[in-house]
């Protein structure tokens, strides 16, 4: 089951989101920084509470089948342990399902890339701005997510009309094809 869709006005793709981190708050945060994304909106699968292997199961096969029926741009999973293991500085990864093959599941890789190396970056300064102080890492973590949801540096996609054919005929000669 998914989470109410967004708008007609949210342009952004939607992307499902299971979330099995119980170990901290940094999928809850790996969250926030897409939801700030421009260009994808983290929706949430529904996570079954009865037998929660199988329930995850089933909720992967379910957002796997939305991605190949391109209702969601990507499926991603944030697993158990994830907080712990990157502040541990254990490798984890997040899975993703996409379909590269289509343009609306590269532009939700190329966000969550983005993303991901947002959050990472803001673990890796916290950690490093906090070296002889570890007591306020979080506190510098908090502060080095929120630089991330308005970034220094954006793009504007701006639309225009295609150019109306010239009117005036003593300009035309000057016309190229």
């Amino acid at each position: 089951m998914l989470s109410p869709p967004s708008g007609p006005s949210d342009p952004r793709l939607p992307i499902g989101f299971i979330n099995q981190d119980r170990s901290g708050t940094l999928g809850d945060k790996f969250r926030s920084l897409l939801e700030s994304s421009e260009a994808v909106k983290p929706i949430e699968v529904a996570q079954g509470t009865a037998a929660q292997s199988t329930a995850v199961q089933n909720d992967t096969a379910h957002g796997g089948e939305l991605v190949r029926d391109g209702k969601i741009a990507a499926l991603v999973i944030v697993p158990d342990r994830f907080s712990a293991a990157l502040l541990a500085d254990e490798p984890i990864q997040a899975i993703v399902i996409v379909d590269p093959n289509q343009p609306a599941g590269q532009t939700a890789d190329a966000a969550l890339r983005t993303t991901t190396g947002r959050l990472l970056g803001a673990i890796e300064a916290a950690r490093l701005s906090t070296a002889d102080h570890p007591e306020n890492f979080e506190a510098a973590l908090s502060a080095a997510l929120a630089a991330w949801q308005k970034p220094p540096i954006g793009v504007t996609v701006e639309t225009m009309d295609a150019p109306q054919a010239e009117t005036n005929t003593a300009l035309r000669g000057f016309a190229q094809s």
